[in-house]
């Protein structure tokens, strides 16, 4: 940490550390810090995918829940009776 604050490499390690995949990384400096800010841009690259095709499924579920409970209890065989047929169970 300098005089000013954390660096903007740690600011950005800190902010995806708690979930916040949505800033860039992007830092100029050594080439150590570079090249930890590029492996850090990286795997918030490979996060970002994922955690947003999880979401989308979720919002879908949500959105089609009571649909998908309705057309199931719609669909589901329903007993039938019918006069002078017996069925045996297994």
């Amino acid at each position: 940490m300098s005089a000013n604050g954390p660096s903007p490499l740690t600011s950005s390690a800190a902010r995806h550390a708690d979930k916040d995949l949505t800033s860039t990384v992007a830092v100029k400096g050594p080439r150590e810090v570079v090249s930890a800010a590029f492996d850090v841009e990286g795997m918030r690259l490979r996060l970002v995918e994922p955690v947003d095709d999880a979401r989308r499924a979720n919002e879908a579920l949500a959105q089609r829940g009571p649909a998908v409970l309705a057309l199931r209890e719609a669909l589901a065989p329903q007993p039938v009776a019918v006069t002078g047929l017996a069925v045996a169970s297994t």
